[in-house]
């Protein structure tokens, strides 16, 4: 029960659960302090019947890392006779398969396609999605294309409770855009405006990890900071998958390439690789190097160091711009060649 001007006002009583979502959040914001705002909205979104709030539901507690409810309210919306709640559920099923790595993205790109609504506000959201699915696969001039679309059907929404968490979205899109052009001071402003924006602890470390990798042609403190923000997110969160990640490639990737290895530790060879070239023994570099089966752009980077081979170097140049369109990464085989 909170205390209001010396009134009790019953919100564990339903009084004012007839009110749609966004009449609901006006009435907080009058009566109620702040700092009760979150949990009394997520008791709203579990009580509420109004189809549409129903909906809006789904995205406060994904946002807000409220996944036990979260499910609940899928399932909800998955009975509702109305198909927009319907679509709804559908996306956020797919969100959480994307969240936690359950389908191939193929199939969640699939799924999403088959989404037929005129809801503006579900279609950025699915926009996002596709978005960040496609990065995945290095299709990065559809990426450029959605954003387009996702800018302009983003200005036009105005509900006041959905209004910010798809600017986040936008913000954490655009962000990436900008630093894989390597633009970035306009990557830095969006990325600062989604890290300011994001209570979901998952998008906050990645933003944290991706923020890291921002600053490597810059600062070494800024780098390291961001990085060990995102491991104090997943370290408290029991976020294990992404705590293995930090741990084995990107902890080691950002100190090998400051060249501090001392004291790094990872099972990853290609990383082990890096560290041993940081440390000036390209000879086990090569043969950590020689146990590695993916080539990829970075390997391709390390093997050009480790051999100094302009040719590799040159290809991996080329893979990052022609195969993943990362202008950012693409310094790095760029850097090596004039140190040859």
């Amino acid at each position: 029960m909170l205390i209001i001007n010396d009134s009790k006002i019953g919100i564990g009583e339903n009084q004012y659960y007839h009110l749609n979502a966004e009449e609901f959040y006006h009435w907080l914001n009058l009566h109620v302090p702040k700092v009760d705002h979150e949990l009394a909205m997520r008791d709203y979104f579990m009580a509420t019947n109004d189809p549409y709030s129903m909906c809006v539901g789904l995205e406060f507690l994904f946002m807000n890392d409220y996944y036990t409810e979260l499910f609940q309210l899928i399932e909800k919306n998955k009975k509702h006779p109305k198909k927009l709640n319907n679509d709804w559920a559908t996306f956020f099923d797919l969100t959480m398969a994307h969240h936690h790595k359950t389908m191939p993205f193929r199939e969640i790109s699939d799924r999403l396609q088959m989404i037929r609504t005129d809801d503006l506000s579900l279609k950025c959201l699915i926009t996002f999605l596709m978005i960040s699915i496609q990065i995945f696969f290095y299709d990065f001039d559809l990426i450029v294309n959605k954003l387009d679309q996702f800018r302009e059907d983003s200005n036009k929404i105005h509900h006041s409770i959905l209004h910010p968490y798809i600017q986040h979205r936008l913000d954490r899109a655009q962000f990436f855009h900008y630093w894989k052009r390597n633009e970035m001071i306009l990557a830095r402003k969006f990325g600062y405006q989604a890290l300011a924006g994001v209570n979901n602890r998952i998008h906050l470390a990645y933003l944290h990890i991706n923020l890291s990798f921002s600053f490597m042609f810059d600062d070494f403190d800024s780098s390291v900071y961001h990085i060990k923000e995102a491991y104090k997110i997943v370290k408290e969160n029991n976020i294990t998958n992404l705590l293995t990640e930090i741990e084995e490639n990107n902890i080691p990737f950002i100190y090998a390439h400051f060249n501090k290895p001392e004291g790094i530790k990872t099972s990853d060879k290609s990383e082990q690789a890096h560290l041993a070239l940081a440390r000036g023994d390209t000879e086990l570099a090569k043969q950590l190097l020689a146990e590695v089966t993916e080539i990829t752009p970075f390997t391709k980077y390390y093997l050009g160091r480790a051999y100094s081979d302009k040719q590799m170097l040159i290809q991996s140049y080329n893979d990052f711009i022609e195969k993943q369109s990362d202008h950012f990464f693409a310094r790095l085989p760029l850097m090596a060649i004039q140190k040859l």
